[in-house]
């Protein structure tokens, strides 16, 4: 698959950018990052309506786009409780996207993630203070996070010089389950 790293919204994010149009992004800078993961304290966030508790990530879209597995074939939920609760996993990847608001839908899916191709070395330096497991594994290996995917949303996207621009309706946000820091995003339809 041919791919190519750049600088994502000149933030210092890196970016692969795949054939299939699909583009994935690291946190690896503080621009995104705090060192305290966001918390409600309680309280409903205006967009509570629009949150949905279907799943709609496949495993096969996400081998085939982002390289990353649900491990141990689990593909919904885990044995393993996530420290962060679903709210304030969707608060995190609402704070650097801000699609709650325009967002038609919003899904957080629970799921303990591999890759043997996606690279820690990406994330943030409190991405990976706030979770060690991140500094002593060079890959992404048995890591619960949550997927976060605002749908319903009007991303344009240009193709290939000559290619008509394009529009994205979903942008999908990885945050740590442990620790609530975002780790990385990648948008593909």
């Amino acid at each position: 698959m041919n791919s190519k790293r750049l600088n994502f919204f000149g933030l210092g994010a890196a970016a692969i950018i795949f054939a299939a149009g699909a583009v994935i992004w690291s946190n690896n800078s503080n621009a995104f990052a705090e060192s305290n993961p966001v918390t409600l304290n309680g309280n409903v966030p205006a967009y509570s309506n629009k949150i949905s508790d279907q799943p709609i990530q496949s495993a096969e879209d996400l081998k085939r786009v982002a390289g990353i597995e649900f491990s141990e074939t689990q593909s919904t939920q885990t044995e393993e409780e996530p420290q962060i609760d679903k709210i304030s996993a969707i608060e995190a990847a609402n704070k650097i996207t801000g699609y709650a608001d325009v967002a038609s839908s919003i899904h957080a899916e629970y799921h303990v993630i591999s890759s043997d191709s996606f690279y820690t070395e990406g994330f943030s330096k409190e991405a990976k203070t706030a979770n060690p497991k991140l500094v002593t594994s060079e890959l992404i290996k048995d890591t619960p996070v949550w997927i976060v995917s605002f749908e319903g949303l009007n991303i344009h996207r240009s193709g290939k010089k000559g290619n008509k621009d394009y529009v994205m309706t979903e942008d999908n946000i990885v945050v740590d389950a442990t620790t609530g820091q975002v780790l990385f995003g990648f948008k593909y339809r």
